[in-house]
């Protein structure tokens, strides 16, 4: 079945098709509310997000099946606000918008790709000659007591670790040496990917329009336009 019935504490379970149940009780999965949805309120035209335009994508061939008309589907535009210092951070710096759903040190790491290449291959090389004295010692002392075996693994085992960290900081400091590009980007990030989430799924046009005024709105419906292959860049 592709329906469910919800009980008075809640829960859902399958509908049971040889027996009636309330119109009330009854819910969807989120792939086929496309249909309850379109059955009762009948849309001429639905707009949605990605994902809910995917939904509708999977479960057309069921709306015939049930005799159910299915609307016109359009994706809704999408919009990053931003007050316009955050903008000319973004032109100053040549980023692309697209780009910036990601953490600043993976941002700005491609622009040091010399630097950083010649770190990782002084680091490598170290290990490398670590392993090579660690195997040398090993050779050496086993023979002598064989006890020294798990020591002589731990041991590596911690400087390995340890060479490991110390390459992860020094890239960091490569990133970061210009401290007023690392704190641009900071800013951009933290505007536009908000602790790792989608902007609009942590700050809500409603709350910039508190802050800003009418202005957003006006600037938001500006913004909107069928023809974006991207999200449009919004200035508060």
């Amino acid at each position: 079945t592709l329906f469910f019935e919800v009980d008075a504490c809640g829960e859902r379970s399958p509908i049971d098709t040889t027996e009636g149940v309330a119109p009330e009780r009854v819910s969807t999965s989120a792939m086929t509310r496309p249909l309850l949805q379109d059955a009762v309120l009948q849309p001429d035209v639905f707009v949605g997000g990605p994902a809910e335009v995917a939904y509708y994508a999977q479960v057309a061939v069921l709306h015939p099946m049930f005799d159910i008309r299915m609307p016109r589907v359009a994706l809704r535009g999408h919009a990053l606000v931003a007050p316009p210092r955050v903008l000319r951070h973004l032109d100053r710096l040549g980023l692309d918008v697209a780009k910036v759903f990601s953490d600043v040190d993976a941002i700005l790491a491609p622009q040091e790709t010399g630097r950083l290449d010649s770190l990782r291959r002084v680091t490598e090389e170290a290990e490398e000659q670590l392993r090579l004295q660690i195997s040398r010692v090993r050779d050496l002392a086993l023979p002598a007591d064989r006890a020294l075996e798990r020591s002589i693994n731990r041991s590596a085992g911690h400087i390995e670790y340890h060479v490991r960290k110390l390459t992860e900081r020094s890239v960091r400091a490569v990133v970061r040496k210009d401290d007023e590009r690392y704190r641009a980007v900071k800013e951009i990030v933290a505007t536009f990917h908000p602790d790792g989430h989608v902007q609009e799924r942590v700050v809500s046009w409603y709350a910039w329009y508190l802050r800003h005024g009418s202005a957003v709105v006006s600037n938001l419906v500006e913004s909107a336009r069928p023809d974006l292959t991207d999200c449009a860049l919004v200035s508060v």
